[in-house]
């Protein structure tokens, strides 16, 4: 795995986010030219069926500029190599795009107007990168069954990039949720697929990639990480946000990825133990009413709230 984490690109004299770059250019040429999907992480509940929170906004940009990056680069070279005299190999189509999560567990679901259907907030990922940013339906996908960033990267893998052989993953999301983002993808996609593959003591365990030294399974991924700006929530919410954070990714790194080292050690601490997975858990908590789970009103706000949605921009940036 790289590993690596990329941030947009800045003016080098000011220090500002240079709009005037792709953020595809931060990128080195060989992992941006072979790409099999570009993940975009959720971010919370949208306003409407079509327009995702500010922030998710700009994790579907930088999807949608390195996507077009991409395919402007294989039209490029697909027109090359159909001359007669070209030898090189054919060029790699644009990576597909893969929208995740079904909702968060700390707010109200969005229902759509008319079924009183929950409207997920992939298919809004979705819809902005189809209709305001002109990406092909046929590189854009929806995974509707995570609830947070764990199983995130549980169903994006056992649903999508195991079945269908995709491996080079960039994985989208803000700042303050990129280092929790990085421990939990990482974890899990490095996760061995069975426990016949379970780290023994005399394997070189990696508590932070969740994998064996030198493991080259051909389920093998390799990650990297792209760090949106910090955008559209107020400085209270991202301080509160960004508390949570650090304490979660602490949790994931010495305690879940350790615990939990295969993929089927992943599934039963989901339903087992994961409070919107274990069937217990979900009844009792059908109870308590929407939005429960204890998180602080500032927190919520992180998650689609009323302290992201009139677009206050922050101090925040990638």
């Amino acid at each position: 795995m790289d590993g690596q984490i990329y941030h947009p690109p800045r003016n080098k004299k000011t220090n500002e986010l240079d709009t005037e770059l792709h953020y595809a250019t931060v990128l080195p040429p060989e992992i941006l030219s072979s790409l099999d999907a570009i993940l975009v992480l959720g971010g919370g509940v949208p306003p409407n069926p079509h327009d995702p929170p500010i922030y998710v906004k700009d994790r579907c940009r930088i999807a949608s500029d390195i996507f077009r990056y991409r395919q402007q680069q294989y039209q490029a070279a697909s027109s090359s190599s159909s001359s007669p005299s070209s030898s090189s190999s054919p060029p790699l189509p644009p990576p597909r795009i893969l929208a995740l999560s079904a909702g968060t567990a700390h707010l109200p679901q969005l229902m759509s107007q008319h079924l009183r259907l929950p409207v997920w907030e992939s298919t809004v990922s979705a819809s902005y990168l189809l209709k305001e940013l002109a990406v092909p339906s046929e590189y854009v996908f929806v995974e509707t069954t995570s609830f947070d960033t764990i199983s995130n990267a549980f169903f994006a893998r056992t649903s999508f990039t195991d079945v269908v052989g995709w491996r080079n993953l960039l994985i989208i999301t803000n700042e303050f949720h990129i280092e929790r983002t990085k421990a939990i993808f990482d974890w899990i996609m490095g996760a061995a697929p069975s426990t016949r593959s379970h780290p023994s003591s005399s394997s070189s365990y990696n508590t932070t990639t969740g994998n064996k030294h030198g493991d080259d399974t051909p389920t093998s991924y390799r990650l990297h990480y792209y760090a949106a700006p910090d955008i559209g929530l107020t400085n209270e919410a991202l301080t509160a946000r960004q508390t949570r954070e650090r304490q979660s990714t602490s949790n994931v790194l010495q305690h879940l990825a350790p615990n939990y080292p295969t993929l089927p050690d992943v599934w039963t601490f989901l339903n087992r133990e994961h409070a919107l997975y274990n069937a217990s858990k979900l009844s009792a908590r059908s109870d308590e009413g929407a939005g429960a789970g204890g998180a602080s009103a500032l927190v919520k706000d992180s998650y689609g709230g009323v302290g992201t949605s009139t677009g206050s921009t922050t101090a925040g940036g990638g």
